[in-house]
C-alpha cells in the first residue's frame, strides 16, 4: 500500500484509510452523504480506489474455500474467542471485538496451529466486559507463492 520508494501514501490511498476509520467510529453513509450521530457532515469528494488497493481474484483453480467455526466464552466477566478453521499453520488471524454503542473496540493477532486458535481475553481496560451483544471480525492475509507469480486471497 505505501510508495517504499517516497515513503508516502497517494490522495487515493488516504481516501480509503479515512474511509474506513470513519465507519469505525460511527460515521454512515447513506445516499452518497455522509452522516455522524444522525446530523448530515460534509466530507467532499471521495477519490476513487488506487489499483494497488483493489480486490485481487485467485487464479483459476487456486481459489480455497475457507471455514472458521467460533466459539466463545465469559471466564471472569471477560471473553474468550476460539476456533477451528481449514487454513494452514501460521497463518496470522487478527480478531476484532467491538460494541459500537459503549465505543469499545479490542483486536488480538493470533496464529493458526493445527487448525485451531485463540485469543487472550478481552477485558474493558483489565475490568469486565459490560452485558450486550458484541461483534466479532476476523480478517487476514492469505498469500500463495507459486513458481511463476504471487497471488493473494
Amino acid at each position: 500500500m505505501q510508495n517504499k520508494e517516497k515513503n508516502y501514501f497517494s490522495d487515493a490511498q488516504l481516501d480509503v484509510l479515512a474511509i474506513e476509520r470513519f465507519t469505525n467510529i460511527g460515521f454512515i453513509q447513506k445516499n452518497c452523504r455522509w452522516y455522524y450521530e444522525g446530523k448530515p457532515i460534509r466530507i467532499g469528494e471521495i477519490l476513487p480506489l488506487p489499483p494497488n488497493m483493489e480486490e485481487m481474484l485467485p487464479e483459476d483453480g487456486m481459489a480455497i474455500d475457507v471455514y472458521i467455526r467460533l466459539t466463545s466464552k465469559l471466564i471472569d466477566d471477560k471473553l474468550t474467542i476460539w476456533g477451528e478453521c481449514n487454513l494452514p499453520d501460521s497463518v496470522q488471524l487478527m480478531i476484532s471485538v467491538r460494541k459500537k454503542e459503549i465505543e469499545y473496540w479490542a483486536q488480538d493477532s493470533v496464529n493458526v496451529i493445527e487448525g485451531n486458535f485463540s485469543t487472550q481475553s478481552f477485558s474493558n481496560k483489565g475490568n469486565k466486559l459490560l452485558p450486550g451483544e458484541y461483534q466479532v471480525e476476523i480478517t487476514f492475509l492469505f498469500i500463495v507463492f507459486n513458481r511463476k507469480k504471487q497471488n493473494t486471497f
